[in-house]
């Protein structure tokens, strides 16, 4: 995918994202506004909620009903192997608000359950620099730039990437792929048959 598609699908979330929370605002009473670039860049917050503080990230994805997590990076550098941790290991976001891919589902689910389930998953693995290098190059030759690594029976999934950005410094990164379903004790809201998220006049 080229940097021109990712900028799109970005800002296509970012646009759904803001409907959603335009939603959660008129029907359920909260009070999300977006936060500074700044928080955005820093803290990884999308919104807070005025009425009660808490801080949220806000995932809306077009194809898929599962949450996109960035657990590990990884950079080379004259042959040696830094790893950090993820974007969304860093987020200090409270809650995950989650849009379903046909737009008709709400998933609320604290950030701490989340997290717990991707350390869980990862540490089933041993990032020592020969494993590393070997999904690099398992990677790099696969056609989508990426290779499984781990499919469970509740179908999270464990993937390693090449980064596909616009940075200037090449990285990989480890992405766990939690379905909704997965989450124990989030909170699921559901769209009226006959309210559209896209279109407000229906809400």
């Amino acid at each position: 995918m080229n940097n021109g598609a990712i900028k799109d699908r970005i800002k296509h979330g970012n646009d759904n994202a803001d409907l959603l929370a335009k939603y959660l605002n008129k029907k359920y009473g909260y009070e999300f506004k977006k936060v500074s670039l700044e928080e955005d860049k820093n803290d990884m917050i999308d919104f807070r909620c005025d009425k009660t503080g808490r801080t949220a990230q806000f995932k809306c994805r077009e194809n898929k009903s599962d949450i996109i997590f960035e657990a590990k990076r990884f950079y080379i550098n004259n042959g040696s192997i830094r790893e950090i941790d993820g974007r969304d290991c860093r987020t200090k976001a409270k809650l995950y608000i989650c849009l379903s891919s046909d737009k008709k589902k709400i998933i609320v689910a604290q950030s701490e359950s989340i997290k717990d389930i991707v350390q869980k998953e990862i540490s089933k693995f041993d990032f020592d620099s020969n494993n590393v290098l070997s999904c690099i190059k398992n990677a790099k030759n696969s056609s989508n730039k990426s290779i499984k690594l781990i499919d469970t029976k509740n179908k999270i999934q464990t993937w390693f990437k090449v980064d596909e950005g616009s940075d200037t410094e090449e990285y990989y990164k480890l992405l766990v792929f939690i379905p909704y379903e997965a989450i124990a004790n989030a909170i699921k809201l559901q769209l009226q048959k006959n309210e559209n998220l896209l279109d407000e006049g229906t809400w």
